[in-house]
C-alpha cells in the first residue's frame, strides 16, 4: 500500500509540474490568431475585415472588397488629422485598399462606371472640389456596385464595428463625425 501511495504521489508531483509549466508557457507565449483569422501578434489586417464584413452582410468576398475599399478611399480623401491616419496606420492593408478603390482616381473604375451617370458625377465631384467630389464619387460607385441600400448599410455598419475593434473607437469616430454624410448613407 506504501508503494500505492508512493506512486500515486509520483504521479501527482509530475502532473502537477506539467501543469505548471504548460501553464508558465501559455502566459509568455505571444498572442495568436483566431482559428481563421489571418493575423498575427492579434493585429486585425484589412483582409479580416472584409472576410468579416462578407460574412456578416453576406455579400461576395470581391463586391466587399470594393466597398470596404471605396469608404476607406471616401474616408481618406474627405477627413484631415491624425484620427484617419491612426485607424490607417493600426489597420494594416487598409491604405492600401483605399488606394487600389481611389474615388478620385481617373478612370471608370473610381466612379462606379462611364456613361451618363459617370460623367454627370465626374463633373459634379470636380466642381464640388475634392471633399465633396470624394464623397459624391464615393456613393456612385457604391450605388454601382449592384447592392442594395440596406446591404451597403450592413456592410458599412459592421466595416466601422471592425475599423473601431482594430484601430480603436476614438480613432474612428473622430474620421466619421467629419463626414456626417457619408454616416448618414452608411445609416450610422
Amino acid at each position: 500500500m506504501t508503494t500505492s501511495f508512493s506512486i500515486l504521489a509520483i504521479v501527482l508531483a509530475l502532473a502537477s509540474s506539467a501543469l505548471l509549466v504548460l501553464h508558465v508557457a501559455l502566459k509568455s507565449a505571444p498572442p495568436t490568431a483566431c482559428a481563421g483569422n489571418s493575423t498575427t501578434e492579434g493585429i486585425m489586417n484589412i483582409q479580416d475585415i472584409v472576410n468579416t464584413v462578407s460574412n456578416t452582410a453576406d455579400i461576395d468576398p470581391m463586391t466587399t472588397e470594393k466597398v470596404v475599399g471605396t469608404i476607406l478611399s471616401v474616408l481618406r480623401h474627405e477627413t484631415e488629422g491624425t484620427s484617419v491616419e491612426q485607424m490607417f496606420d493600426k489597420i494594416p492593408g487598409s491604405l492600401d485598399l483605399a488606394q487600389k478603390y481611389d474615388v478620385m482616381a481617373a478612370g471608370p473604375a473610381s466612379n462606379g462606371g462611364g456613361g451618363l451617370l459617370g460623367s454627370l458625377t465626374s463633373a459634379l465631384g470636380g466642381a464640388l472640389g475634392e471633399k465633396t467630389g470624394a464623397l459624391v464619387k464615393g456613393l456612385s460607385a457604391l450605388e454601382a456596385s449592384g447592392l442594395t441600400l440596406d446591404q451597403i448599410q450592413k456592410a458599412g455598419a459592421e466595416l466601422v464595428e471592425q475599423a473601431k475593434a482594430a484601430a480603436g473607437p476614438a480613432a474612428v469616430n473622430q474620421a466619421l463625425a467629419q463626414v456626417p454624410s457619408l454616416k448618414s448613407q452608411l445609416g450610422l
